[in-house]
């Protein structure tokens, strides 16, 4: 909001010096501050994806990432293993950490 200047009327006669008020113009306080809290809500709803939205791009039972996704969900539905094909099960990859170098020794 920017001020406006207006004159005292009673110290407009002659021999008085007038005095400036500042007089606020434009929206009350309260109505800015409403219209900034709807710009953030609505503004921040824009990065809230939606529930039936999923990561996209790979195919059920595929983790090509550590977090199954690029946004690291971490879901699968599990449908797929049940009593019947459980002993069909085998390792489908292992990480070995020895190829990273020696341990650091702290004091």
């Amino acid at each position: 909001m920017f001020p406006c200047y207006a004159k005292n009327i009673e110290d407009h006669h002659e021999g008085h010096e007038a005095r400036y008020t500042a007089v606020a113009m434009g929206p009350n306080n309260r109505s800015h501050i409403e219209l900034c809290l709807l710009v953030i809500l609505c503004g921040g709803l824009l990065g809230v994806p939606l529930s039936g939205q999923n990561g996209g791009g790979t195919a059920i039972g595929e983790w090509p990432t550590y977090g199954a996704d690029l946004r690291s969900t971490r879901y699968s539905p599990l449908d797929r293993i049940n009593a019947g094909n459980f002993n069909e099960l085998e390792v489908a990859w292992r990480f070995k950490t020895e190829n990273l170098g020696p341990r650091p020794e702290f004091l």
